[in-house]
């Protein structure tokens, strides 16, 4: 099947899309851009999305680490291996793009369409699970085995150099916080399917954050706030489809989700 996109176009794509729910890439002149699909476009609610790549991730991340060398690259392009292929300028976010999954030499492009990695999608991840455990341990009183948790990442993170080495940073953490636990997952497990917006879910209904208070900036967005919008509960839980209301009495008694009515 012959390419739909110019090699150029391909090269963009993916790199367009950072811890979103609902991204769509509409064309601009020679160049892609994300835009917000809104309740017009789709027939639902707005729905809070982040946009190219974000400087709060960016600075999230420890000067000197592999984390962050692993995760952006000031090249654009990556096509079935190649980061030669010309691709028009890039001028955001100091030229720096997402790159973790179609880094070269671990992983590019696949070859027929060219805008989806050839790294398989992570159904559980060892990392997250640590992560989680720090979690349990620290709100059950167990902080040494939270600790324990978070300083194996850190550690996985320092042996992740392209030469072998061993890196200074991140060094291990000597305490640990709800917020450190935060902060790990935040930039270890970036831009993996599904993860940010459940954690802030999660730590929004457990009391750690409050999602009603934050602005545009908080989420990592970083355009027109008139672009933006985030309610809650509203926006905290899809809409429960109407066929199901229609056949489910007790469903449509109990009414949709807030602010889905």
């Amino acid at each position: 099947m012959p390419n739909r996109y110019s090699n150029i176009k391909q090269a963009m794509l993916p790199n367009r899309i950072m811890l979103g729910l609902i991204i769509i890439l509409v064309a601009e002149s020679d160049r892609w851009v994300p835009c917000i699909i809104t309740a017009q476009v789709i027939g639902v609610t707005t729905i809070p999305v982040y946009m190219d790549l974000q400087k709060k991730l960016m600075n999230a991340y420890e000067e000197g680490g592999p984390r962050k060398e692993n995760t952006f690259a000031n090249y654009t392009t990556n096509v079935n291996g190649d980061v030669n292929v010309p691709t028009p300028a890039w001028k955001k976010f100091d030229g720096y793009q997402l790159m973790k999954y179609v880094k070269p030499g671990r992983c590019w492009f696949e070859k027929n369409w060219g805008i989806l990695s050839t790294n398989n999608t992570r159904l559980i991840r060892y990392g997250d699970i640590k992560l989680l455990a720090a979690e349990a341990y620290l709100q059950t009183g167990n902080k040494a085995k939270a600790l324990q948790q978070v300083n194996d990442i850190r550690e996985r993170a320092r042996r992740s150099t392209e030469d072998g080495s061993i890196s200074a940073v991140p060094a291990d953490l000597t305490d640990v916080t709800m917020e450190d636990i935060m902060n790990e997952r935040f930039i270890e497990l970036a831009a993996e399917d599904g993860i940010r917006w459940t954690d802030l879910r999660s730590w929004h209904a457990a009391g750690y954050i409050d999602l009603s208070t934050w602005k545009p900036i908080d989420f990592g967005y970083n355009y027109d706030e008139a672009n933006f919008e985030f309610e809650v509960p509203k926006h905290l839980l899809f809409p429960i489809p109407q066929g199901e209301m229609n056949t489910n009495p007790l469903m449509a008694a109990a009414g949709n989700n807030p602010g889905c009515e």
